[in-house]
């Protein structure tokens, strides 16, 4: 496929239990480590925490960012489990808790994110949140580039049920949604289904794609090397240079 991805608390709860990292294993997670293999357990151990988009001034991050911070600050327990903030500003990881990460981060880059299902999909004005509950019998959702088009899909079934309920409706703040101070399509929309169309202003800048390159690929990724002591399977060379990534904290 060519294609990138982040590392997200369940692949790194995967990655640990492959290693002998994990004390006590569930059942189900000893069965997805034997099912997926060596060449897929290796690749999930090299997935970074975040890929830059530079092309379209946008962040790629499993769950989240602290508001007034740069991304590559962050540490992998935010990046991975982040949900949302409390009124004394502390982060919080649990589902439905405090208000949305989301609301109070003032960019200037876009972040595009998941993880929290339970809101569903999340459009602010520099943040984009695209989990709408696949798992939980609701949708699959995806950010079409460089267009900036929403493509949403039901779910087959439910295959977990979820912690808390799902929101019944989208989460909107700001006077705009994605378009702020980055380099977007003029006169493109964000729509979701039979929802009604999201305006954007004109944004100053290159259309997305345009001039040398026109790739979405980066070289700005925040690498999973050292990740709670996890260390990448030995890999071939690769196209992308890796940032290392020290912490102890656990996911």
């Amino acid at each position: 496929v060519k294609g990138l991805a982040v590392r997200g608390n369940h692949d790194h709860r995967v990655v640990k239990a492959s290693l002998g990292m994990v004390r006590t294993v569930k059942n189900e997670v000893k069965a997805l480590v034997e099912h997926l293999g060596r060449e897929n357990l290796q690749w999930l151990a090299t997935l970074p925490l975040s890929i830059h988009l530079q092309e379209y001034n946008a962040y790629v991050v499993h769950a989240g960012v602290m508001p007034n911070t740069k991304v590559e600050h962050n540490s992998p327990e935010l990046l991975m489990n982040l949900r949302g903030m409390m009124q004394d500003t502390k982060p919080t990881m649990k589902h439905g808790e405090g208000s949305p990460w989301a609301e109070r981060w003032e960019g200037p880059d876009l972040v595009i994110f998941g993880h929290d299902a339970s809101r569903r999909l999340q459009i602010h004005q520099y943040a984009l949140g695209l989990d709408t509950g696949c798992v939980h019998g609701g949708n699959l959702t995806a950010l079409i580039l460089p267009h900036f088009k929403l493509l949403s899909v039901p779910s087959r079934k439910i295959y977990k049920r979820p912690k808390v309920p799902l929101s019944a409706n989208q989460s909107r703040t700001g006077s705009s949604n994605v378009e702020a101070k980055r380099n977007v399509p003029p006169n493109t929309t964000l729509k979701l289904d039979d929802q009604q169309p999201v305006p954007q202003r004109n944004a100053k800048g290159k259309r997305p794609g345009s001039g040398a390159g026109g790739s979405s690929r980066d070289d700005s990724v925040t690498s999973s090397s050292d990740i709670d002591g996890v260390q990448p399977f030995p890999q071939g060379d690769s196209n992308l240079q890796r940032s290392r990534v020290n912490s102890t904290s656990d996911a």
